[in-house]
């Protein structure tokens, strides 16, 4: 009876711990099973949160970089349009050098142009023509809208050296077609000089070539300046040399009846041809004859508004072939 009851109580203390075995197991592996799910559910949404991040982040940057290129390309081609437009509408410069003809007071002397102009001797004035405006240079600049650099005329001087004042001279002045207060170099120059010269008997002479006004070898000016064409050739060489940039235009002497000048503008244009400049041909291609002259000049050499009009008009022709 004893043994039966010890054996009950064994199988019934069996019993307990058994159950409590499985119920903890049971525990063990359910919390297994819920700490695995924690972790890795959160790990997933994490990267694919991650992910949507990284993708809308690539977007953003795909779309930062676009926006960027895009605005950059536009800044790009905004800045190349205004440096286009900047050229497009950039001056085109002329200077003039002449003699009485182009001269006009506080322009042909005035040294804000060019600082060694001021003493420069001036024919016109409002009483010989009342504006400056009606000036064959200065209609020239207006009708073509191009500014004026340096015109640097001088009344009664010469091609060659043979006046008292050398200032006067073309040689001096070939290197002062400039605006040497702003540093301003003339896109044009029109040389247009060589009527005293006819008037006052200088020799013609004669120009074969460039060794005949300057040694290479010792980088000096040799030519005869007492005579027109030496003169003359030296002048266009010291001017295409100084203003490398530049378009050159020689204009021949128009027609005052005179019979010199037809031989003093055929030595303009054979040098003029020489150096490859352009020539505008006053004498062939104005209305103004010896037979009309009073009709174009104030005192048969030095033109009135109908004379400057014809000038500007020739020059302005030859100009359009090149500018517009």
């Amino acid at each position: 009876m004893k043994k039966r009851s010890l054996l009950s109580i064994v199988l019934v203390f069996l019993l307990v711990i058994s159950s409590l075995f499985a119920c903890t197991s049971s525990q063990s592996s359910s919390s297994s099973q819920d700490s695995s799910e924690s972790v890795v559910l959160p790990d997933g949404e994490q990267s694919s949160d991650n992910s949507s991040n990284n993708d809308s982040s690539s977007e953003d940057s795909t779309d930062s970089s676009t926006s960027d290129s895009s605005d950059n390309s536009s800044d790009d081609s905004s800045n190349d349009n205004n440096d286009d437009n900047a050229q497009d509408n950039a001056p085109i410069y002329i200077s003039f050098m002449g003699d009485s003809i182009t001269t006009y007071q506080n322009y042909s002397n005035n040294t804000k142009f060019n600082t060694t102009i001021g003493n420069n001797s001036v024919w016109y004035t409002s009483n010989k023509l009342d504006s400056v405006e009606k000036t064959w240079w200065k209609r020239t600049c207006n009708e073509l809208g191009l500014a004026l650099c340096v015109n640097n005329s001088w009344s009664g001087s010469r091609v060659s050296i043979t006046r008292d004042e050398v200032s006067a001279s073309s040689m001096s002045r070939a290197y002062n077609l400039h605006n040497d207060n702003e540093a301003i170099e003339p896109n044009i120059i029109v040389i247009f000089i060589g009527i005293n010269d006819v008037y006052n008997n200088v020799q013609l002479g004669s120009f074969n070539g460039i060794a005949d006004i300057y040694c290479a070898d010792e980088e000096k000016y040799i030519g005869n300046l007492n005579e027109f064409s030496q003169a003359y050739a030296t002048m266009v060489y010291k001017i295409i040399s100084k203003y490398k940039n530049a378009d050159i235009y020689c204009c021949t002497l128009f027609d005052t009846g005179v019979k010199p000048i037809e031989q003093f503008n055929n030595a303009i244009k054979n040098i003029a041809e020489y150096f490859e400049v352009k020539v505008v041909d006053f004498y062939n291609e104005t209305n103004i004859t010896g037979n009309n002259i009073s009709t174009y000049t104030i005192d048969n050499l030095h033109p009135n508004e109908l004379g400057m009009i014809e000038l500007s008009e020739c020059l302005i022709n030859h100009l359009l072939k090149y500018y517009n």
